[in-house]
């Protein structure tokens, strides 16, 4: 998995369209009081979350893709926690953690199945035995692709840090004819200018089964939870929230 020139070069930007939420940070600070040991989060990509649990006392480590976003994490964290730039799908960091995340859709930023099931191999590898694994998706709705497509308008501008322009952006979607994956094209451009970079990116389409199958393929017993409350699926709530442990093998 190369770096994505999404978040090398767009990265700043991220948190204006991906806000953490108070009560996922709720969520996840309750599951990291259960587990009480070390947190891993793979593409954690400017620590928003990890500072958050580091904050709260706990050993935190952070890996991700994009050398541009964990610039900014190490900013924001300073030595409150280990980052490292590595492939979420095959990593090694020899030791292990008592909770791992994967937040906010990030599995899907895997464009394969196979690619899916090496990072949760790689994360059972490196959980404690009694750990869990906590991923959180949202959940596929083909009304919001009529026709096929989903296209937003510009975006209101963001002040770029490196170069001090005001930058807009809009996303144009479209899902493919058997549902299966979703092909999208971000495009940037400075206010007033009328050149544009077009950064394409594509995604699996996944149902809850699809998780599930996925985790137990792994090695995983796996629970659905919705909205970032211990409530179980109620087939609308958009927010997915998955609660993984290791099955005995």
């Amino acid at each position: 998995m190369t770096s994505d020139p999404r978040y090398d070069r767009f990265g700043w930007d991220y948190a204006r369209f991906n806000p953490l939420e108070e009560r996922a940070l709720g969520w996840y600070r309750g599951h990291a009081r259960l587990a009480a040991g070390p947190v891993l989060e793979l593409a954690c990509g400017t620590g928003r979350l990890l500072a958050a649990l580091a904050g709260e006392g706990y050993e935190v480590v952070g890996l991700d893709r994009s050398a541009a976003m964990l610039r900014q994490a190490r900013e924001r964290l300073g030595a409150a926690a280990t980052l490292v730039e590595g492939d979420m799908r095959e990593f090694a960091l020899d030791r292990q953690f008592a909770l791992a995340i994967v937040a906010d859709n990030s599995l899907r930023e895997i464009e394969t199945e196979e690619g899916i099931l090496a990072c949760l191999r790689s994360v059972r590898r490196h959980l404690e035995p009694e750990g869990r694994l906590l991923v959180t998706e949202r959940r596929f709705d083909p009304a919001r692709y009529p026709d096929g497509v989903a296209e937003s308008p510009w975006a209101p501008a963001g002040r770029d840090p490196a170069t001090g322009d005001d930058v807009e952006r809009r996303v144009r979607v479209r899902l493919d004819e058997g549902q299966k994956s979703l092909r999208g094209v971000m495009t940037y451009r400075v206010v007033g200018s009328v050149n544009e970079t077009d950064l394409p990116f594509e995604s699996l389409v996944l149902l809850p089964e699809d998780y599930r199958r996925l985790f137990a393929e792994a090695g995983f017993a796996s629970v659905l939870h919705v909205g970032y409350e211990e409530r179980a699926d109620d087939g609308v709530d958009p927010v997915l929230c998955f609660v993984c442990t290791p099955r005995n093998t």
